[in-house]
């Protein structure tokens, strides 16, 4: 949307500018797909979690942890296996959808690229927002008998995350979000914009 006001200038006059604000807006279809893509994707981290322990890797059971940390915040009634797998599955879909309407834009290159990115920045979201606050397994796993297994083993569930999910979205032809109403910004001609 773009929007005309009024500014004061040098000498007491007034000029006009453009101000151009853009409201992100997703299709129903592209939503779905990408709640699909989120599925899936949080699907293959979780399987890896499991199966990366045939690697030497810790195996991870995101669900089980996510479980743990529900429970500890109210131990009087202890959540079930499959309150943490919503939750995770749920978290894998809204970073899905996150990526579609605020960053996918903003990186370029192809699905592999996208997904080694996405992957490296919800690694980064793990090792010191999540890891700390809400598993008090400290930043970086400092808080774990061996911080580095646990970074590697949590980098291995997020590179699958990561790729599956730009594949997946590619696979189902999901572009990001578009800014509707895009008129000129300040400076620009309609062309231009």
């Amino acid at each position: 949307m773009t929007t005309m006001t009024k500014e004061p200038a040098l000498g007491g006059e007034t000029r006009t500018i453009r101000v151009r604000s853009s409201t992100m807006t997703m299709s129903g279809e592209q939503f779905w797909k990408t709640v699909v893509a989120g599925l899936i994707a949080t699907y293959v981290m979780t399987m890896t979690g499991f199966w990366q322990s045939g690697l030497g890797l810790a195996a991870l059971d995101v669900g089980a942890m996510i479980t743990g940390s529900m429970t500890a915040a109210h131990p009087d009634a202890p959540y079930t296996l499959v309150a943490g797998n919503l939750v995770h599955f749920a978290n894998g879909v809204i970073m899905a959808l996150v990526w579609v309407a605020f960053l996918q834009e903003r990186v370029p290159g192809n699905w592999i690229v996208q997904g080694l990115v996405y992957a490296l920045i919800t690694q980064l979201g793990a090792w010191v927002v999540v890891a700390p606050l809400a598993f008090d397994a400290g930043l970086f796993f400092t808080n774990t008998p061996a911080p580095g297994r646990m970074m590697l083993a949590t980098a291995g569930t997020h590179l699958a995350y990561g790729l599956s999910l730009a594949l997946s979205l590619k696979v189902a032809g999901v572009r990001a979000a578009t800014a509707a109403n895009r008129g000129p910004s300040v400076g620009q001609t309609k062309e231009e914009a």
